[in-house]
This record gives structure tokens, sequence and C-alpha cells, in this order.
């Protein structure tokens, strides 16, 4: 692994891969708030992955750091590493959030890019789903490209 100063952030739910059935089964709203099952290797591993989203993280890789960026927990680090294997999604760093932290993911993204750039990385783009996160990146100063399931 050869860490270039360059960095592309990348989520893993909704960017990497379709967590939607996945999400609509668990979700608190149909009274399944059920987040260990959520997180489960057997359910996770069943999201299909966005091939083209996968695609430019592998044209991209051999020029710049890689950095898997997500709320999820430290905790789910093991099942998050797996999907990336069964996709051959390569990465360089994998920073999750610290086991039982609550902090809103667009908080927790821009303060993870804050610190990759106080230590002298340079954040070319970040790839990610949720509207609140590209926000917040962008008020933030950094690239963000919206990635949906069918576009862009």
């Amino acid at each position: 692994m050869s860490l270039y100063k360059t960095v592309v952030i990348v989520d893993v739910d909704g960017t990497l891969s379709v967590n939607t059935d996945r999400f609509n089964k668990f979700s608190k709203l149909k009274g399944n708030g059920d987040l260990v099952a959520f997180h489960s290797k057997e359910e996770v591993l069943k999201d299909p992955p966005i091939h083209d989203v996968i695609k430019v993280v592998q044209d991209l890789a051999p020029w710049n750091t890689i950095v898997i960026l997500s709320a999820r927990h430290e905790k789910d680090r093991h099942v998050t590493e797996e999907y990336c294997r069964m996709w051959n999604i390569p990465y360089d760093m994998m920073i999750l959030a610290p086991d039982g932290d609550e902090t809103p993911a667009h908080q927790f993204k821009v303060k993870t890019c804050n610190d990759l750039v106080s230590q002298g990385f340079q954040i070319i783009c970040c790839l990610d789903d949720c509207h609140l996160n590209i926000a917040a990146l962008r008020e933030s100063g950094f690239t963000a490209f919206h990635v949906r399931e069918r576009g862009y």
C-alpha cells in the first residue's frame, strides 16, 4: 500500500452498495429499527454493488489514496472489509465512526476530512449518496459528488 497525498473519499451504503432493501426491511418507520440486524454480515453482504461507482474508484486507485469513510461503527469493520473484498473495491484506509458515537454522519465526515487535510492530505473529491453529507462537505470547501443508484 502506497499512500498518495491526493485523496478520494468514498462512502459505502448507497454509494458503493444499494442498501435500499436492507433499509426498508429494518426501518424504524416500519416498526423494526433493529440496527444489529441492519448491520449484520448476513444482511450487508446481500447488498448489490453499484458497479459504475466501483469502476470509478478502481480507476482512481492507482494514483490516489482511497479512503472509505462511513458512519458505520468500528464494530462493523469486518463486514465492511469483507464487502470490499467481495466486490474488488480498492481502498488504502477505512475510517469508521467509533463504537457508540452518535455524531450525525455529516458532522463526522466533515471533521474527518478536515483531520485528513491537517495531516497533509489533499482531498480531491468525496463520493456520497446523502444530500446532507454532500451539502456539509461542500459548505466546508470540499468537492463532493452526489452518487445515486441510477445517476449522479
